[in-house]
């Protein structure tokens, strides 16, 4: 019986690890895709937000002023990062692996924020829900960051 309890116990935690690992890897392609769409294709803020951003059921701002906000965001982010992103030897980690200096955010639930560096420089944060974006850019306030969500 005690056995089998364990034996339960181990299963379970293997498959909470496997699809916390899911998770990251999509969030991994959905940051490259990202990149390539807004910095190599030059998709605009509509095609972003389909096809990356997470939009909440009861969203209330208006599809035109969400669309005009992310293109804003989208232009001041390449136009900050551009040179550096355009180099493919990047790397993505978890806020919480990501070894390098980084921002410290207004909150400690940061298993949502992935990092995208370059030579162990952080370059762009990422928050995430589920597999899709909430936002790419955040602004400082003192010694916190705040993301920006649209």
């Amino acid at each position: 019986m005690k056995n089998s309890i364990i034996l339960t116990a181990f299963f379970i935690l293997i498959k909470i690890a496997a699809q916390a690992q899911g998770t990251f890897d999509n969030r991994k392609l959905c940051i490259r895709k990202f990149i390539t769409s807004a910095y190599i294709d030059k998709k605009d803020a509509s095609f972003i937000i389909n096809n990356y951003m997470y939009s909440a059921p009861d969203d209330t701002i208006h599809r035109k002023k969400k669309e005009a906000l992310i293109a804003a965001l989208l232009g001041k982010l390449i136009s900050e990062t551009g040179s550096v992103i355009n180099s493919s030897d990047y790397k993505i980690s978890k806020y919480a692996e990501f070894a390098g200096k980084k921002v410290k955010f207004n909150t400690s639930d940061d298993k949502n924020f992935v990092v995208l560096s370059v030579k162990n420089k952080p370059i762009i944060y990422f928050a995430f829900k589920g597999t899709r974006i909430i936002s790419f850019y955040h602004i400082n306030k003192g010694s916190l960051s705040y993301f920006l969500i649209a």
